[in-house]
């Protein structure tokens, strides 16, 4: 069991969005040297059990596991099986923002369900010990995918996410670019905002396909990078191979 430590989400970090419930496959990926995986509910075919087996697999590698939940009931669970972090999507205002915290932080700063007898308690072995540290621990990932939601940034900022994450994908259907996140109303919307979050003392999350985006979202202020998805890379690594030698 790797530390939980959401501090290292304030440096600059890498990791991927994991669709396959398979702990082999998270495995393979959190082995590469990723800082984080996303365990992905909302678009993902998970259940607990998969999430929890998923979740020991990264920790064996040293990779941090967050959990993208599609349910804000799916929160209480994840974290007691051990995620290192909730990510939310579809944040839109600050009282959807304060609602999520509410599910994932213990009195008094939420109300989430309390059992120190999971494995995020470490069964029950120390119980001040885990109250005193759990809200300090847990990482907090607000997922901004709407034109609303980017016009509200600095208050949602402001109710105290170690990450905003701004879903480029989601962000191009509402402005007219229908997936293609490369069209320049949506790659000025990411650098407009950037500044915004950072200069809120946040940090920010955004996806990249290449090594060039990568560097070019490191270079702007995003800090906390998903370098694709596994299913898109498993596919594009067998698929570029394939139609290459059958295009003899």
């Amino acid at each position: 069991m790797i530390k939980k430590d959401k501090a290292i989400f304030k440096k600059s970090v890498i990791g991927t969005w994991c669709t396959i419930p398979s702990p082999s496959v998270v495995s393979i990926i959190a082995s590469s040297g990723l800082d984080f995986v996303i365990l992905d509910m909302e678009h993902g075919s998970f259940n607990i059990e998969t999430i929890e087996n998923c979740i020991a697999a990264a920790e064996r590698c040293g990779c941090a596991p967050l959990v993208r939940v599609s349910n804000l009931s799916d929160i209480c669970k994840v974290l007691d099986v051990g995620a290192h972090g909730i990510v939310i999507p579809h944040i839109d205002d600050v009282t959807s923002a304060k609602k999520t915290l509410e599910y994932i932080k213990y009195y008094p700063q939420g109300k989430r369900s309390f059992s120190p007898y999971t494995y995020s308690g470490k069964f029950g072995s120390d119980i001040e010990k885990y109250i005193c540290n759990e809200n300090k621990k847990v990482a907090v990932v607000f997922v901004v995918e709407s034109t609303s939601g980017l016009m509200r940034l600095k208050d949602i900022s402001s109710i105290g996410p170690d990450v905003i994450y701004i879903g480029q994908y989601d962000l191009s259907q509402e402005i007219g670019c229908h997936g293609d996140v490369r069209k320049k109303a949506v790659v000025d919307t990411l650098e407009k905002n950037v500044k915004i979050i950072r200069d809120n003392g946040v940090s920010v999350g955004a996806i990249a396909h290449n090594i060039k985006e990568i560097k070019y979202l490191d270079s702007i202020g995003v800090n906390f990078i998903t370098y694709l998805v596994d299913s898109n890379v498993l596919y594009k690594s067998y698929n570029s191979t394939i139609m290459e030698f059958k295009s003899k």
